[in-house]
């Protein structure tokens, strides 16, 4: 019996091995299939992260380049705003040294028409005193003959 026992025993013995060896190759090819699925997944996860990367990457110079495109925009317009400015100003002070320059010959000539008034009004007074002095002299001359006429 024993022997009946360790036949038995050495065919399960044999039996379990034999489904051991085609479970563990089963399983075997099973863990094979999910590495290759996982590194299928793993690659796949790695294609969409470069393929988001990229479009991130091309979204950002394209906002890059409307940033850039509007701030260079911005500065032709102060540019433009400055020059035209800057335009203004000089006509108002080219028209501002045109209108000094007129209002110093207009003070230049009243100074001129000044001065010769005053030197001429000099003159008249000169003369006025001394034609006066004139007049007293000879009122005095007159006065003088007509008291040594009346004696």
């Amino acid at each position: 019996m024993s022997e009946k026992f360790q036949e038995d025993h050495d065919k399960l013995k044999d039996e379990l091995n034999g489904q051991m060896t085609r479970l563990r190759a089963d399983y075997d090819e099973k863990i094979e299939d999910y590495e290759q699925r996982l590194e299928k997944l793993i690659a796949d996860k790695v294609e969409k992260m470069l393929v988001l990367r990229e479009e991130v990457e091309v979204e950002y110079a394209d906002k890059m380049d409307e940033l850039r495109d509007m701030y260079r925009d911005e500065m032709n317009n102060q540019v433009g705003l400055t020059e035209k400015e800057k335009s203004k100003m000089q006509s108002l002070e080219n028209s501002l040294q045109e209108s000094l320059r007129t209002k110093r010959h207009e003070y230049d000539d009243i100074k001129m028409k000044y001065d010769e008034a005053i030197s001429k009004v000099d003159d008249l007074e000169r003369r006025l005193n001394n034609q006066t002095e004139e007049v007293i002299r000879l009122t005095a001359e007159l006065e003088n003959c007509e008291y040594a006429d009346a004696e």
